[in-house]
């Protein structure tokens, strides 16, 4: 993701293939405006706001408001409840 210069939402850049915003239906080129309920201003705030609430864990489920094409709607992205094992 990406600054915008108006600090209306991210940009996304790139979504992995097969991944999991990929398979909820995010899109390169929408912008994500608001996570949960609240407005995301810059790509910082947002890798903060997914840390401190869990995002990508078992019970950090997230619902991202976007705009694509102008349009705003609405994204669920559910994560899977068994979580792999990652080696670091």
């Amino acid at each position: 993701v990406q600054d915008r210069d108006d600090r209306q939402g991210v940009d996304v850049l790139e979504v992995e293939k097969d991944g999991i915003a990929d398979k909820a239906g995010i899109r390169k080129g929408d912008v994500i405006v608001k996570m949960n309920g609240r407005e995301v201003r810059s790509a910082d705030g947002l890798r903060l706001y997914s840390t401190y609430n869990n995002v990508g864990t078992r019970n950090g489920d997230v619902k991202m408001e976007i705009k694509r094409d102008g349009k705003s709607q609405v994204i669920e992205i559910k994560f899977p409840r068994e979580l792999k094992k990652v080696d670091l």
